[in-house]
């Protein structure tokens, strides 16, 4: 796991949006293919892409599966039938990286507006000794994350230092397989809301779209006055940009599984400066920071957005 502090740009007004994606895997592009090669979806991206520029202070966080290379379960035996032999690991990484640049072209909007991506399933790993999604971090000026990550997110009103909130994310590619949105859900509060403390989780993976607030925590006070501080853990689940029920003979394993289609769609956490009262805020550390109504604080929406924009055929 790795740990991260991030200082994304805070409006004074507008605060920021966190687009939490992932899932695209996006496949290599054939020589007179269609624009939605595989399940990749072309069209739903291009609505991502309109949401995100219609943003005042856009930011992303990336769950993993940008491309669809091999799975891990493959992986172990394309290594083995190449053996040792250089030369034929160095044609299967330049096939890889002339579609990986198709990928990295895709998300140039985002470049340097990440504050974060993580590794997924999906990933070529190189003869360098890195891999294709480290590749594309180094291309977005992104940190690269791994599969799971812990984050803490210094949120400082421009000009004022002293006007300074904290917001804290465990985040990850993910591994929930379970068939409902429920299961994802499940999956994410029972191995992480329940044994890390943090304001938000967000998960990919299960392309799943949801969002809860499964309890509201309370610690008990360790000094000042007796009693509790409580915060709401927020929970969050990205579905992607790939179909699992695709037109034409190739059926991908969605479809022969049986399983029931999911909406394409990603994660938007709406982070916005609000002043309240003095008392102590939910589920955000504190900090001395005063304005004439009262004390500086974050107001948090968590929402997932859908896919809508497709035409009929």
């Amino acid at each position: 796991m790795i740990h991260h502090i991030s200082t994304p740009t805070f409006d004074k007004k507008e605060g920021l949006d966190l687009f939490v994606f992932g899932d695209l895997q996006q496949t290599p592009k054939e020589e007179g293919a269609p624009r939605n090669g595989g399940g990749f979806c072309q069209e739903a991206w291009e609505q991502f892409q309109t949401e995100w520029k219609a943003s005042k202070n856009p930011w992303g966080l990336g769950l993993g599966d940008y491309g669809d290379w091999l799975r891990p379960s493959l992986r172990p035996l394309i290594n083995g039938a190449l053996g040792k032999d250089d030369s034929a690991r160095a044609v299967l990484d330049t096939m890889v990286l002339k579609s990986h640049d198709d990928i990295i072209r895709s998300m140039q909007f985002m470049d340097r507006r990440l504050i974060g991506l993580h590794e997924g399933h999906h990933v070529h790993y190189l003869a360098n000794g890195g891999n294709t999604d480290q590749r594309l971090a180094s291309a977005l000026h992104s940190p690269f994350l791994g599969f799971s990550a812990t984050h803490r997110l210094v949120l400082r009103l421009p000009h004022d230092a002293s006007k300074t909130r904290i917001l804290t994310m465990v985040s990850m590619h993910g591994n929930a397989g379970g068939r409902k949105v429920h299961s994802a859900l499940a999956y994410l509060d029972a191995n992480f809301a329940n044994a890390w403390i943090a304001d938000i989780f967000a998960m990919g993976h299960g392309c799943k779209n949801g969002n809860m607030a499964p309890f509201e925590r309370q610690a008990v006070r360790r000094e000042g006055a007796a009693g509790v501080v409580r915060s709401i853990p927020r929970l969050l689940v990205v579905g992607g940009f790939s179909r699992g029920y695709t037109d034409g003979w190739k059926s991908d394993y969605v479809e022969r599984a049986g399983m029931i289609p999911q909406p394409l769609g990603w994660g938007i956490i709406r982070l916005r400066p609000s002043w309240r009262a003095n008392r102590p805020e939910f589920g955000l550390a504190e900090r001395k920071g005063h304005g004439a109504s009262g004390r500086f604080s974050i107001d948090v929406d968590v929402s997932n957005r859908f896919f809508t924009a497709e035409k009929d055929s």
